[in-house]
């Protein structure tokens, strides 16, 4: 999550006799952030339960972390064929992009990503980009003073817009 907004839910499923489904040995699904099969696990913890986490830690009136997750396993619920979900862990010192997940690992890169998930995937970088400038992570001295990576003429600088930096990720095939 970027901060406080949802933007992928992912079902990680262990690859074909594995037993955990971290470190990149999984096989994702990806879900929009309004999946009608996890409204209820979204609502309760979105609305519902981050807040009352935030202020148990004392943590209330603070932001949340620019990138985060909340890791989840399911569970067998009370009713037959119903699902609870428990906190694994929560994330924020080593968040990936899942989408770009086939581009890890030796001989790989971002050719290996297919298309769908490359979009999925810079959509999400440039939503973290947009919550760093609105956190004010993101000051205009660092962009404007750095001509080598910002070149004002061709890539005007906003005090509110990070720089287009889709020139660097382009995926080539």
């Amino acid at each position: 999550m970027p901060q406080n907004e949802l933007f992928q839910i992912i079902h990680k499923k262990p690859v074909e006799g594995g037993f955990s489904a971290v470190g990149g040995i999984n096989i994702p699904t990806f879900f929009a952030p309004d999946a009608p099969e996890y409204a209820d696990l979204r609502d309760k913890f979105v609305v519902h339960d981050i807040p009352i986490l935030m202020d148990a830690m004392g943590l209330g009136d603070q932001p949340l972390p620019l990138i985060w997750t909340g890791d989840f396993i399911p569970a067998d619920g009370p009713e037959p064929g119903s699902t609870i979900y428990i906190v694994g862990e929560f994330n924020c010192s080593c968040v990936g992009c899942s989408n770009f997940g086939a581009a890890c690992g030796p001989n790989k890169s971002l050719v290996d990503v297919s298309d769908e998930n490359y979009l999925e995937g810079m959509k999400l970088t440039k939503l973290v980009g947009m919550k760093a400038i609105e956190a004010g992570a993101y000051t205009r001295p660092l962009l404007s003073s750095n001509r080598a990576v910002s070149d004002t003429k061709t890539h005007p600088v906003h005090p509110l817009t990070p720089p287009d930096i889709s020139y660097f990720l382009l995926k080539t095939h």
